[in-house]
């Protein structure tokens, strides 16, 4: 018998936005974090750690400062 309790159904978080990339009006799923050390982060001009988003049209990947919501 399925204790409902104890299951765990994650749903990937998404986004609609154009993508730089291939210029689309595309979904964005939720991939992840990026954490850079501070030296690199402030040398690319970014905080530490950064969203990391994937174009359901052409798999580009991209950090939250380049997905412009629709």
């Amino acid at each position: 018998m399925l204790n409902v309790a104890q299951t765990v159904i994650e749903m990937p978080q998404c986004k609609i936005a154009r993508c730089p990339s291939c210029d689309s009006h595309s979904g964005f799923v939720y991939k992840g974090q990026q954490r850079w050390s501070e030296r690199v982060a402030k040398a690319a001009g970014m905080t530490q750690t950064v969203h990391l988003w994937m174009c359901d049209t052409c798999q580009t990947t991209i950090v939250t400062p380049d997905v412009e919501v629709s």
